[in-house]
C-alpha cells in the first residue's frame, strides 16, 4: 500500500475526487482517509460482431463508503389517455399521461480490505438498462406507447489485489442471471468474443492510497 503527502495527492487525484466533491458540497479528503481506485468498462457485442464500449469510469472508494456511478438517457412516453366530461357544463376535457423511463447504466461499488494479502474484498452491483423500442397503440381517445426494455441486473462478488483486473462475461441469453466465465488476471486483459446482445465487464484494482498529514515546511532564508 501506497502513502502520499497531502501535497502529492492533491496533484494526483484532486481531478478525480475533490472536483467532484467540490461540486457535491463534500468537506476535502482528510489526513488518514483510505482510497481504493477502480476502473469500470462495460463492452458490448453490436451487429457483424463490432464491440461497443457502453461505460468507461472511474470509481473510488473512500474509507469503505461504496461509490455510486450512474449514466445514460432519460425517455419520455405516452402512456395513457384519459376524458373527463364536466356534468355541471358538459364540457370534456381529455388529458395526457406519461412516464419516464432510465436508461443506461447504474453501478455500485464497495470494497472491505483483506488482512492477509493487502486486497480487497469487492462487491459490485450493476444494472443496464436499453430501450429496445416503443411500440404505439390506438387506445379510443388517441394512440399511447409501450415501451419493450432490456433490463439486467448482477451482484458480483470476489477477492482482488492493487493491479489486477477481472473479466466478467454474460451472453445474451443470460437475461439477468449470474455472470459466468469471471476470471483475475494481471497485466493484459484477454476478452471473449462478443456477439450480438453480449457484454463484457471489466474491473480493474488500479491503487490502494493513504492521505498523510502535510509535512511542514521551511521558507528559504
Amino acid at each position: 500500500m501506497a502513502t502520499l503527502h497531502t501535497r502529492s495527492l492533491l496533484v494526483g487525484l484532486a481531478a478525480l475526487l475533490g472536483a467532484a466533491a467540490a461540486q457535491a458540497g463534500e468537506p476535502p479528503l482528510a489526513a488518514g482517509s483510505h482510497i481504493r481506485s477502480f476502473n469500470l468498462t462495460v463492452l458490448r457485442g453490436g451487429a457483424d460482431d463490432r464491440v461497443e464500449n457502453v461505460t468507461n469510469t472511474h470509481l473510488a472508494v473512500v474509507d469503505g463508503a461504496p461509490s455510486t456511478f450512474e449514466e445514460g438517457t432519460v425517455q419520455q412516453y405516452v402512456s395513457a389517455i384519459t376524458s373527463h366530461t364536466n356534468t355541471a357544463d358538459g364540457t370534456t376535457t381529455t388529458e395526457v399521461e406519461t412516464g419516464t423511463l432510465h436508461l443506461g447504466t447504474q453501478a455500485t461499488l464497495s470494497a472491505a480490505p483483506l488482512p492477509k494479502d493487502g486486497g480487497a474484498q469487492v462487491s459490485l452491483s450493476l444494472s443496464l438498462s436499453q430501450l429496445l423500442s416503443l411500440d404505439n397503440f390506438s387506445a379510443g381517445l388517441g394512440t399511447i406507447q409501450l415501451p419493450h426494455v432490456a433490463e439486467n441486473s448482477w451482484q458480483w462478488n470476489a477477492a482482488l489485489r492493487p493491479g489486477e483486473t477481472t473479466v466478467l462475461y454474460t451472453p445474451k441469453a443470460t437475461d439477468g442471471g449470474p455472470m459466468p466465465g469471471a476470471s483475475i488476471q494481471s497485466g493484459a486483459v484477454a476478452l471473449p468474443t462478443l456477439h450480438d446482445g453480449d457484454r463484457a465487464v471489466i474491473l480493474s484494482y488500479e491503487r490502494d492510497l493513504t492521505v498523510a498529514a502535510a509535512e511542514p515546511t521551511t521558507a528559504p532564508q
